[in-house]
């Protein structure tokens, strides 16, 4: 950061955990989007287009994503549970989520992996705008919307809804997301077009991520699919300051290339935290998509997948983006600082409001 603020330094970035937004408006990253708009290389026939222009301020194009998540949440099939939670095409809100998950007589809220701090963060991130106006740098953290969404997440902690995240102990031995499947039966496909029943895994479903009201980002552009959320995984920028801002960018463009993406991500399944991380190139995802289509035709015997009807679907599926969601590092860090206090049990629901909103309120008088 600081030889980015000098003008001096390297001539591209890894910006993911930085705002590029911020940074590109102060004038320490490239604006990139007459060339990201114009390159043939980099064109909706080689690319998902939506994908990598996903990082548009209304200043310009400051950082493009070389891969993202396919975020899901993993409920582990469980009687009952697969039953009374709806999450085939559904997408819900949180409370619609715990509202399922509430009154069955198994406590499956660790099935979910989610503690209660990951479950106010996933909330507080879809409703950012809510909260803080980057535009005009004001915040709304001191409110009773902040104090409602807390005690909320609270309670369904203490409902046995989410994990508590004052149980440590819990995180090494419950199931998180991913940690009650092998990893081996995971199934990219399976998220992303249809699959005949016999050729699905019987050991979780992929419940939509839930959202608060509407999914982030859908205002008009009718576009967001009902079953997932993506997240940006790597952005790179490019130093404004850079006597070589054409050779920076051939190695951008190198990076969304099929050669460098199926080196990176085409020869293995990258599992995160929240589901699967996947090539913006699509020449590397079709063939991703089919060999995974390959493993499941394996184990399910006879059955014959029309591969190249369900590569289609899986595409078209990405293809309907508008958008994906760009971490706010800096508001992420402080929020979620004072939310683990809050949820620690360490201070009151009024004094977590107050000190987000002081905190918060200094970085974006610091930006202003």
């Amino acid at each position: 950061m600081t030889s980015l603020m000098t003008r001096s330094g390297a001539d591209i970035y890894d910006v993911t955990w930085l705002d590029s937004g911020q940074l590109g408006r102060n004038g320490l990253l490239a604006d990139m989007g007459a060339w990201l708009e114009n390159d043939a290389e980099l064109g909706g026939d080689i690319v998902f287009r939506d994908i990598l222009l996903s990082g548009i301020t209304e200043k310009g194009v400051f950082s493009a994503p070389i891969d993202f998540y396919l975020r899901k949440l993993f409920v582990p099939q469980a009687g009952e549970l697969s039953g009374e939670l709806p999450v085939e095409n559904k997408r819900m809100t949180w409370r619609e989520f715990f509202d399922k998950a509430d009154g069955l007589d198994h406590q499956r809220g660790r099935y979910y992996g989610l503690f209660d701090i990951q479950v106010f963060m996933e909330r507080f991130v879809s409703r950012l705008s809510d909260f803080i106006d980057e535009t005009g740098n004001t915040e709304n953290l001191n409110s009773g919307e902040m104090v409602s969404l807390l005690e909320e997440c609270r309670d369904w902690r203490d409902m046995g809804l989410c994990a508590d995240s004052r149980d440590h102990k819990a995180y090494y031995e419950e199931s998180c997301l991913y940690g009650a499947v092998s990893l081996s039966d995971y199934k990219i496909a399976e998220m992303l077009c249809t699959l005949p029943e016999d050729c699905k895994t019987e050991y979780y479903i992929a419940a939509p991520m839930p959202y608060d009201g509407d999914p982030v980002g859908t205002a008009g552009n009718g576009r967001y699919p009902e079953l997932e959320t993506f997240q940006g995984v790597a952005h790179y920028g490019v130093n404004a300051g850079s006597p070589r801002a054409e050779a920076a960018q051939d190695f951008l463009r190198f990076l969304l290339s099929e050669e460098a993406q199926e080196k990176m991500l085409g020869s293995s399944v990258h599992i995160g935290a929240y589901g699967f991380r996947l090539p913006v190139n699509r020449a590397v995802f079709r063939g991703m998509v089919e060999r995974d289509l390959e493993r499941i035709q394996g184990s399910a015997g006879t059955v014959g997948l029309d591969f190249p009807g369900l590569i289609g679907e899986a595409e078209g599926t990405v293809d309907q983006i508008a958008y994906i969601v760009i971490e706010k590092p800096y508001y992420r860090t402080i929020i979620r600082s004072v939310a683990k206090d809050f949820f620690l049990d360490g201070i009151s629901v009024e004094e977590a409001a107050r000190q987000m909103s002081d905190k918060v309120g200094l970085y974006l008088k610091e930006q202003g």
